[in-house]
């Protein structure tokens, strides 16, 4: 994936952004069309067709010419995705209804204009409204998301907001939010000290669904780990400038390199060397991964998951599931599993302690004893904290033995078996 932030400014300050805290008063800087296309040739020269987000802790619709960036876009045979927080008064037909435009994300936490202010400062969700409406008479081909963000304060406004959205065509999801400064944190952990956020975000650290979710617990086995942002992804800002994550993108500290003038081996090469992400790596931070190292015992967990709860898992229904890792969290997303009518088959493990023997009544095998038939038809879920290079090595033996879903992630699973809308696989 490469995100291309086409703008480095947002109109609206949300607390929960992990760009909140910077300055976005000054002139709106962006990449001019011709720039673009000059970006948009060297990402398929090089890359072929990844997914290309245009944004970054940042609003696209703020790009004076955003139809051109996504006609320079289609001259390439690409597509585009945006994220937005729709708070404008543009007009939105040539955007929507471009070909080059392949999905566009609605994200807020409200439905009402009093629970909006609380997570979007200087958002108006009449506005907000007002142009999901106008969306729905265009011809969107089904590529609208609404993302809303849950807090403790607004389940009743997430079914409303559910079922307006539903009523104009658009699909739904839900995701817990989140506080994770992760510049302050690592700063903090790399000093020795133990982060402790400021007063002012007292507010929406009360409104979370997870407590402590900012709180950052170095380990050694995820220090040693690989970043899924160093390995997978290329944050690239309006000038073409290369940082080595989201969260550094606003940062001098985080600048990579110049992407034009840059072969794709040499970017590589230097993602993987940078020295603020091996700084980062001893620190057992890495980026927003860092807060699965939060979740310290199942109380916790169980909080972070809680979000699911009212999703319809009624589409996995049947599928043979299984998950990788029979330790506390393997049994505890089983326990999960179990509450949504999704009975668990067994747990996989590699420990040569728990082979052949059977933890909380199900069997624990390894995925090569498994029937292969029922090898390929498993849903292998990770059931345990795992460093990249580990979940791909798994991910890999057991693509490798038939199953094309490899190894998923609890998370990823939930979402699509909730998108579904009854079909199984």
């Amino acid at each position: 994936m490469i995100t291309f932030s086409i703008v480095d400014q947002c109109n609206l300050s949300c607390q929960s952004c992990p760009a909140e805290h910077i300055s976005r008063t000054g002139r709106l800087r962006y990449a001019p069309v011709d720039f673009c296309r000059r970006v948009f040739a060297k990402i398929a020269r090089d890359y072929g067709n990844p997914r290309i987000p245009l944004y970054c802790l940042s609003e696209p619709l703020l790009h004076p010419d955003l139809p051109g960036v996504l006609d320079a876009a289609a001259e390439q045979g690409l597509t585009v995705e945006i994220s937005t927080n729709l708070n404008t008064q543009r007009d939105l037909a040539p955007i929507i209804e471009h070909p080059a435009l392949e999905r566009l994300d609605i994200s807020l936490d409200a439905f009402t204009q009093e629970t909006y202010i609380k997570g979007h400062a200087r958002g108006r969700m009449e506005i907000v409204k007002s142009n999901m409406r106008r969306m729905a008479e265009m011809r969107h081909d089904g590529k609208v998301y609404v993302k809303f963000l849950r807090y403790n304060d607004n389940a009743e406004e997430e079914l409303l907001m559910q079922e307006f959205a539903e009523s104009l065509g658009f699909q739904f999801r839900s995701f817990p939010a989140t506080y994770f400064p992760y510049g302050d944190i690592l700063e903090a952990v790399t000093s020795g000290r133990e982060y402790t956020p400021p007063a002012e975000a007292a507010p929406l650290l009360s409104r979370l669904l997870t407590r402590d979710f900012w709180r950052v617990v170095p380990t050694p086995a995820f220090s040693s780990g690989v970043c899924h942002n160093q390995e997978s992804i290329l944050f690239i800002n309006y000038a073409a400038k290369i940082y080595c994550c989201n969260f550094a993108t606003y940062h001098a500290f985080g600048h990579v390199g110049d992407f034009l003038d840059l072969t794709a081996e040499e970017i590589h090469r230097l993602k993987q060397d940078f020295p603020f992400c091996q700084k980062c790596h001893k620190a057992g931070v890495q980026g927003q991964n860092a807060i699965k190292c939060a979740l310290e015992n199942e109380e916790e967990l169980q909080a972070f998951f809680a979000f699911l709860d009212r999703q319809d898992m009624s589409a996995a229904a049947g599928e043979p599931i299984y998950i990788y890792g029979a330790g506390w969290l393997g049994r505890h997303i089983r326990t999960i599993l179990a509450g949504k009518g999704l009975p668990v088959r067994g747990f996989i493990d590699d420990s040569p302690a728990l082979g052949q023997t059977v933890v909380d009544g199900l069997p624990v095998t390894t995925f090569a004893a498994l029937d292969p038939e029922e090898g390929r038809r498993a849903r292998v879920l990770l059931g345990f904290f795992a460093p990249h290079s580990l979940m791909r090595q798994l991910d890999a033996r057991i693509r490798a033995g038939g199953n094309p879903r490899g190894l998923q992630q609890v998370g990823a699973f939930f979402i699509e078996a909730t998108s579904r809308g009854g079909q199984t696989s």
